[in-house]
């Protein structure tokens, strides 16, 4: 289904928590912020709908302004999670369950991510991932090694996915997954290539993209990559 209105993710994100419900993740109780984003996509439809009927409030106007992070992440991370699913509908049923199970858990604003809490979205970052290359129609592995794994044109690639908290934690984080990488090509000997994906969601918290400014931070990055 082409995803072109509000309505149109509301019914899709079902679908996806309808397939939560065949893994043995109720549907009823979905945990984290899945739960709060379907409710979220529920209330800018009836927002948007009093608008164009002239009924719209100045509360309602409101709390989008006040709410703005968290409407754009229940937009963003429910298509991200509509757009994995016939992805994660293909993978083995252990992998699946245990993959979703925690993509599904989690704060609902990344205001109150930490460290240590991070996980679920460490996960689906993980998962997007993957499924750009099935949908390429290859056959990515999940978490057997590196992050992903995957064979493309012939030659085999480990990729270690990274989601800095912090732009000062970007450089360690990039240092990391290249120790990681380093280790096992050493180990597995096999003529595999590393790549390392970075996602900034964490550090932009919003709309638009990250930039950096100073040309030599840059060029300091890029050297790591």
């Amino acid at each position: 289904m082409q995803i072109q209105t509000y309505e149109d993710l509301l019914a899709c994100l079902d679908a996806a928590l309808a397939f939560c419900e065949t893994l043995g993740l109720a549907r009823g109780s979905v945990p984290g912020r899945f739960g709060d984003y379907r409710r979220r996509i529920e209330r800018l439809i009836g927002f948007i709908t009093a608008e164009r009927n002239g009924q719209g409030k100045e509360e309602d106007r409101q709390e989008l302004r006040d709410d703005e992070l968290e409407y754009v992440m229940a937009l963003t991370e429910s298509m991200q999670f509509v757009d994995v699913v016939p992805y994660l509908q293909a993978c083995g049923a252990d992998l699946r369950r245990s993959k979703v199970r925690d993509v599904l858990g989690g704060p609902p604003s990344p205001h109150d991510e930490s460290p240590v809490a991070n996980h679920t979205r460490n996960t689906l970052f993980e998962i997007v991932v993957a499924s750009k290359f099935w949908r390429a129609r290859q056959r990515p592995n999940l978490g057997k090694g590196a992050d992903v794994e995957v064979n493309f044109d012939g030659s085999e690639y480990r990729i270690e996915c990274k989601r800095p908290f912090s732009p000062t934690g970007v450089e360690s984080l990039i240092e990391q997954a290249g120790g990681q990488l380093r280790r096992q090509l050493a180990e597995r000997q096999d003529g595999a290539r590393g790549l390392i994906a970075l996602s900034y969601s964490k550090i932009r918290e919003g709309p638009g993209f990250a930039e950096v400014q100073d040309e030599a931070m840059k060029d300091e990055i890029a050297d790591h990559i």
